[in-house]
């Protein structure tokens, strides 16, 4: 039955949102260190856990009128232009499934770059020599000059690093997909360590639910229970439902947003 929602799911999204709308600058705001290819990036000096670092950035942007996230596709830039930082979150994870293959599997958190994943030959990723090894869902980050893999429970950082995001937010219209970017056979992490950053929330339809993530920017995908009205919004980083869902009466159904 909720295949027929994607056509409504976009239109109504889009009818209900007003968006901050961004355009491209070309030269770093104040405050703002420039690291090239258009890339501006600002240093934070703050403690924060894994979703604390992401919310700082979400929030800092919000405040100055700008879309900041933590860097994925650039984070390989941030040793040189911060060399005194002990450990910084990047926005590389692997937190839906895992293929046998440490080095497959990991996405970014940049807007627009949806559709990036890396294969088992990556070489995008600067990893500490030796690493990855886990096949578990995890993050990356930087402690040393070097990309270590990690779970987000155990890790604090020292600062956070925020990138100015020039992609346009609002009001277009938006798919979002059943299976996306894969079907998924069980939708929980296997493990109650807890991993990414949800919003837990009760919908009254499916379609209030989907409306929810169009209005929160940075949702990457949404969870609806049918028979208990909960929904999850899956912020930052696209990630498997926590194990404590799974006892929830019915079944989950999942939708990507391909276009974020």
């Amino acid at each position: 039955m909720y295949g027929t929602y994607l056509a409504i799911i976009s239109f109504v999204a889009f009818a209900g949102i007003f968006p901050l709308l961004l355009t491209s600058v070309s030269i770093c705001p104040k405050g703002f260190v420039d690291a090239g290819e258009n890339v501006c990036m600002i240093r934070i000096d703050r403690e924060a856990a894994y979703c604390d670092a992401h919310r700082i950035c979400e929030h800092e942007g919000t405040k100055s009128g700008l879309r900041l996230f933590i860097p994925g596709y650039h984070a390989q830039k941030i040793p040189s232009l911060f060399r005194d930082i002990e450990i910084v979150f990047t926005s590389y994870s692997a937190t839906l499934n895992r293929s046998n293959d440490p080095r497959a599997g990991w996405r970014v958190g940049d807007p627009g770059y949806a559709n990036f994943v890396t294969t088992s030959d990556d070489t995008t990723i600067p990893w500490r020599i030796g690493l990855p090894v886990h096949v578990v869902q995890a993050i990356a980050l930087y402690t040393g000059g070097y990309i270590w893999e990690g779970f987000e429970i155990q890790l604090t950082s020292t600062a956070v690093i925020c990138e100015i995001s020039h992609r346009p937010t609002g009001a277009r219209v938006e798919r979002f997909q059943m299976n996306w970017p894969y079907r998924l056979d069980y939708l929980f992490l296997k493990d109650d360590i807890p991993r990414g950053c949800f919003d837990n929330f009760f919908a009254s339809t499916l379609i209030e639910c989907a409306k929810s993530c169009k209005q929160r920017a940075e949702c990457r995908s949404f969870y609806f229970n049918e028979q208990s009205r909960e929904c999850l919004l899956s912020l930052f980083v696209d990630c498997l439902l926590p194990l404590y869902f799974v006892g929830r009466t019915a079944s989950w159904v999942r939708f990507g947003r391909p276009d974020w």
